[in-house]
């Protein structure tokens, strides 16, 4: 039986040039309880909400209130002259209220704002251009939201680095999501950012003298819980296939299935709806074929 369990996915094109660089790293961002993070509510639209440092922080509608939640990542720990892979923020899921529908969405902030003073009827500017849609978690569980787009701009321009603003789209009911803050007692629930990225350049070289073969790499993590990034190339433009199967051949989730360039692709795939296991993910193009397998550890 056909399932999609595809949560949030995006497949890069890697164009032109490509750069000769060091093995790829990772870093975990976890601030400690001096985090900038709170949220706000429309319920009463002139108070900041909890007024303070928040253990707390709050996303969706419930009752005739809507919660808004704003959080700022400190990017100095990064080395220079890095090349992002991906970065994928988590905030632990404390509690769901009402019944969930429509989705959470992120917005980058491009306005100054202060924990302890923003409120509802002050909201920062923020820019849709590069919103980042994610489903609503579950309780007791990480929500990972992949925001490579995000930190690839805050590290080309640091002064663009001024938060994340998260709501809901399209809800038709009560549904409020509770999250953990970097003030939160116990440390390691507080929110983080998970960074991989390589470091170093090379000679650049144009991607004409370097024919494309058809290849798909080995996803990175693996084993992953929930999020993990497949690479692959296509020699040619044409349609392109990316699905994932259990080991008995049943189809889990499509996560590419259009005409593509020829060219480095990669893809974000979330499987939080998936149960923990083996599974396999195959590419096809034309009549070319390649399958690997995955492990998800949850």
């Amino acid at each position: 039986m056909k399932k999609s369990a595809l949560l949030y996915g995006m497949v890069l094109f890697y164009p032109a040039l490509f750069a000769i660089t060091s093995p790829a790293e990772t870093i975990v961002i976890q601030p400690g309880n001096e985090g900038k993070d709170t949220y706000v509510c429309d319920c009463l639209p002139k108070v900041n909400n909890p007024n303070g440092p928040a253990t707390n922080l709050y996303q969706g509608q419930y009752g005739k209130c809507y919660d808004r939640l704003l959080i700022q990542w400190d990017l100095s720990l990064l080395p220079q002259n890095l090349s992002i892979t991906s970065a994928v923020m988590e905030l632990k899921c404390s509690g769901v209220y009402g019944s969930l529908s429509g989705q959470m969405v992120y917005y980058r902030i491009s306005g100054d704002w202060e924990e302890t003073g923003v409120t509802f009827a002050s909201l920062p500017d923020y820019t849709p251009e590069d919103s980042v849609l994610a489903a609503w978690p579950v309780s007791g569980q990480w929500h990972a939201v992949d925001i490579t787009r995000f930190v690839q701009k805050w590290i080309e321009d640091p002064s663009t680095n001024l938060g994340i603003y998260g709501h809901s789209a399209g809800t038709t009911g009560q549904c409020c999501i509770q999250f953990n803050s970097s003030d939160v007692s116990t440390a390691a629930n507080r929110p983080k950012l998970t960074v991989t990225y390589t470091t170093g350049s090379g000679v650049l070289q144009p991607a004409e003298s370097r024919p494309f073969s058809f290849q798909l790499g080995q996803n990175y993590p693996n084993p992953f819980n929930p999020v993990t990034r497949i690479r692959y190339s296509v020699p040619e433009n044409g349609f392109v296939s990316l699905k994932v199967f259990d080991l008995r051949g049943n189809e889990v989730a499509v996560l590419v299935e259009e005409v593509q360039r020829s060219g480095v692709h990669e893809f974000v795939f979330d499987a939080k709806q998936i149960a923990s296991g083996i599974y396999q993910y195959r590419l096809q193009a034309g009549d070319l074929r390649e399958v690997r397998k995955m492990i998800l550890i949850k």
